[in-house]
């Protein structure tokens, strides 16, 4: 929300704006009356579905990162998801994982540091990513928390390594309207693989990324923000002694 002005004006403003938006959309498509019922129909639905969070995150979040991006320096923020979990554990040098989901072993490492390059000691990344069949703990199959989730601090020199399994695509819920309706507009639910880092220090605006892997499958056409943050957080094919290695440094720029 602006700090320059007031909030009604500024509820006013945008309000007027997505309302005049629609408005010259639904004219510029000459949409039919039945149409628009069939439209307003399927907002219900997705309410009744408990899907509207969804639905605006898959087609809207994406633009709010992006206007964020513009004011603030350091790395660039990308989407936070519906499964982040603010009381993850810190761990030791590793992720814990499970046992009966084999996964290609992965090492999450890097450095960070302010704009002006200096190292943050005692940073803390949050890092959470999906099972190696796709799932998120502490929301699916009743997984618990402590797995695939973790937070690490930053040693002397701005840096951090932790080990943990590569995460693999999965699908956004699909069964319910937004499925429905990415389907018939021609487009998938699928997510290109990735992590979760959500970093902060004292003094310095948190950043929340995630952080693809090249070559993976749909990096460029996210169902979520079509194409991964511009590439910018797509992190080289790299492997050290038959481990995935994610080389991920972060910038965090001064609060004011």
């Amino acid at each position: 929300m602006s700090q320059e002005k007031p909030w009604q004006e500024r509820v006013q403003e945008v309000a007027l704006a997505i309302i005049d938006g629609v408005r010259s959309a639904l004219d510029a498509q000459n949409v039919t009356m039945e149409e628009y019922r069939t439209g307003v129909g399927y907002l219900m639905k997705t309410a009744q579905a408990g899907e509207l969070g969804l639905l605006c995150d898959v087609f809207f979040n994406i633009t709010v990162v992006n206007n964020q991006n513009k004011l603030q320096e350091g790395t660039r923020s990308d989407l936070e998801g519906p499964y982040y979990l603010p009381d993850s554990p810190f761990v030791d040098g590793e992720i814990k994982t499970m046992e009966e989901f084999e996964g290609e072993p992965m090492v999450i490492q890097g450095q960070v540091t302010n704009t002006e390059g200096e190292p943050l000691v005692g940073a803390v990344l949050d890092i959470w990513q999906s099972t190696p069949n796709g799932k998120y703990s502490g929301y699916h199959d009743n997984i618990p928390q402590e797995y695939y989730r973790g937070k690490v601090r930053t040693n002397a020199d701005g840096s951090y390594s932790v080990k943990s399994t590569t995460p693999v695509p999965y699908e956004i819920p699909n069964q319910g309207p937004t499925g429905t309706l990415l389907k018939a507009m021609g487009s998938h639910t699928w997510r290109p693989a990735h992590i979760h880092l959500k970093a902060s220090a004292d003094g310095h605006h948190n950043v929340t990324m995630q952080a693809y892997f090249e070559g993976g499958d749909y990096n460029d056409n996210d169902c979520c923000s079509g194409k991964c943050n511009e590439g910018q957080n797509i992190i080289p094919r790299k492997y050290e002694d038959g481990a995935r290695i994610m080389d991920i440094d972060l910038v965090l720029a001064k609060a004011a």
